[in-house]
């Protein structure tokens, strides 16, 4: 009798209490998983955009040093025939010509360029010919480039010297009222996510000035 007794006892299922504790073990390792994963998630988010992020600001940045800073006075007639510099600035254009220094393929010594914002984006056309403002770059074969996205405004604000022979910031910069190009361009740029970036470039026309600080 006492083996059998001890036989039934051995083959006797999990009680309600040992389930729920099981149970409850396996929900703590659930969670934890689940903490651990959603921590990973947010994490990776937060490093995709942030590499997003620095990305943009390179591009920009190669704007600004191959095409801002490269900004030289160079000079074409008009339709009067009248030797103009090819540089216009406006609060939300920009036409200009720069120095090439290490292009290849169809460009050559010069790059002409225009900037302006189009549906949010960024866009820079590249000529290896005159881009002329006064023609507003008529029969001219151009390169187009987005060079960032998601942006809310552009401003382009332009350093010349006023008759005092001292250094102010204007909003407007053409061909007509100046025989040189800017001392200096700066561009602001305001992100739909509310960012806002300031990329600021000594030009190559003007770099025997060093009172900027660029």
């Amino acid at each position: 009798m006492k083996a059998k007794s001890k036989s039934v006892s051995s083959e006797r299922g999990f009680t309600l209490v040992e389930m729920m504790a099981a149970v409850g073990v396996l929900l703590m390792v659930g969670m934890v998983i689940g903490v651990s994963v959603n921590g990973f998630y947010r994490t990776y988010q937060s490093v995709k955009r942030a590499g997003d992020e620095l990305n943009v600001y390179l591009k920009i940045d190669r704007l600004a040093d191959n095409i801002f800073r490269n900004t030289i006075p160079f000079k074409w007639k008009n339709d009067q025939d009248e030797e103009k510099i090819v540089f216009r600035g406006s609060v939300d254009e920009l036409y200009l010509a720069s120095q090439s220094r290490a292009y290849s393929g169809e460009y050559g010594a010069f790059v002409f360029a225009r900037i302006f914002l189009e549906d949010g984006k960024l866009i820079c056309e590249y000529s290896p010919v005159p881009y002329l403002p006064w023609t507003e770059g008529e029969n001219v074969n151009l390169k187009r480039e987005v060079v960032a996205e998601k942006i809310k405004n552009l401003k382009f604000t332009y350093a010349a010297f006023d008759e005092n022979n001292e250094v102010e910031w204007i909003d407007e910069y053409n061909e007509d009222d100046y025989i040189d190009v800017p001392i200096g361009i700066m561009m602001t740029l305001d992100f739909e996510d509310g960012r806002s970036e300031v990329w600021l470039r000594r030009t190559a026309g003007q770099s025997g000035w060093t009172q900027l600080g660029l």
